[in-house]
């Protein structure tokens, strides 16, 4: 991680730390805007994931219709 990505990480990480103590379920808000992200660069395509490649690892996301109302975010 560069000088820069890591400052922009401590102060995430601050932000995050913030909304906890104010009350706010970080983890959800974050899950929500990836979910956001997803959709927008998946479009309506049901069947399409997105595909995130780290040095070592991936991630990839996608949607299915879950047993509860509205849509449920997968992560491998």
């Amino acid at each position: 991680m560069t000088d820069k990505s890591s400052e922009y990480a401590d102060r995430l990480s601050d932000l995050l730390d913030d909304m906890e103590s104010d009350g706010v379920d970080s983890v959800n808000m974050m899950m929500s805007w990836i979910a956001g992200y997803v959709e927008g660069v998946t479009g309506d395509s049901p069947d399409t994931e997105f595909f995130w490649q780290f040095e070592d690892k991936s991630i990839v996301i996608g949607f299915e219709d879950g047993l509860h109302e509205g849509t449920i975010v997968r992560l491998h």
